[in-house]
């Protein structure tokens, strides 16, 4: 009878021991290469991203804070097995997250490892390497919370890491130096490239103008060459003294009038080429305008959890 209890409660142990949840304390996340402002912020989300698991008790920031400066205990730059351990016993918990945030020149790491306090070692450590928008490691952070618990993160931090992925593909794909040489051949062929269709029409819309006025001043110029050669003919044909300055009078105002043609003709051609230069310039230094990947409302996916192939419809309201 008693082998059969103790069996019982083996297996009872294995079925029911994954929901066991126990206190655990999660200290700041320590900084490599990022200030300590944003480290603490990141080691912020982790916490709530852990307590809203619901998988383990979380001890309070602010009292976890509290007890140990009251101790004495150092807060800053605990990564490891000891100093996890000696925090705790000063807790009172089981466990201890610890871990640290490494930048090296755009490549993020974050790594974290629950420690058992009872038995001074690390039960997990999991990692993540990221490049990308720091703006982005908030995320990253998240998903990292659900990597230590070993559990699916919900459909919303899939859908958004899903996103990322694509934005950065289409951003690695897109250089900048390929949207200069496009605007380079063509005016807004580069702003197109990337996405920036509303400057892209502006270069053409702008181009196009200049190159209509340009040709407009040219035609004019032409009209006026033509009316000078006239009048200089019927100058030279004039025999009385009045037709004679009627003619010079009409010959010096199509002079002005051809020389102020012919600097319109320059001045649009000029600022032709120099909205070129300026198309050319632009294309160079702005970023691709990412395709919106945030709404898909027909999705059709794999769920692990269930082990099924899932077509869902989504709709805001």
């Amino acid at each position: 009878m008693k082998q059969f209890i103790t069996v019982s409660g083996f297996l009872f142990s294995i079925v029911f021991g994954q929901f066991t949840k126990y206190t655990v304390a999660v200290m700041d996340l320590v900084p490599r290469g990022i200030n300590e402002r944003d480290a603490s912020n990141l080691t912020d989300i982790f916490y709530k991203e852990l307590d809203a698991a619901q998988q383990m008790y979380l001890m309070e920031r602010e009292q976890m804070v509290a007890v140990l400066e009251k101790r004495g205990f150092q807060l800053g730059g605990c990564t490891s097995l000891e100093c996890a351990v000696r925090a705790g016993n000063l807790l009172g918990v089981q466990q201890v997250i610890i871990g640290y945030v490494l930048n090296e020149v755009g490549k993020y790491t974050i790594e974290v490892s629950a420690i058992s306090v009872a038995h001074r070692k690390a039960l997990k450590n999991k990692k993540i390497e990221y490049r990308g928008n720091p703006a982005d490691l908030g995320m990253e952070v998240q998903l990292l919370a659900y990597k230590l618990l070993d559990r699916y993160p919900p459909d919303h931090l899939t859908r958004k890491k899903e996103v990322q992925v694509k934005v950065q593909s289409v951003s690695a794909s897109k250089s900048n130096m390929d949207a200069m040489k496009k605007s380079l051949m063509f005016p807004g062929g580069g702003q197109l490239y990337i996405g920036r269709k509303a400057s892209a029409f502006t270069f053409m819309g702008l181009e196009a103008f200049m190159v209509l006025m340009a040709i407009n001043s040219q035609a004019t110029y032409k009209k006026y060459e033509n009316e000078r050669s006239d009048a200089t003919e019927l100058y030279r044909q004039a025999t009385t003294p009045d037709d004679i300055n009627k003619y010079r009078s009409q010959i010096i105002s199509i002079d002005s009038k051809m020389n102020s043609a012919n600097s319109n003709v320059g001045l649009f051609l000029g600022g032709f080429f120099g909205i070129w230069a300026a198309n050319v310039i632009h294309a160079y230094v702005m970023e691709p305008v990412m395709p919106d990947y945030s709404f898909r409302p027909l999705r059709l996916a794999y769920d692990p959890l269930v082990r099924e192939t899932k077509l869902t419809w989504r709709v805001d309201i």
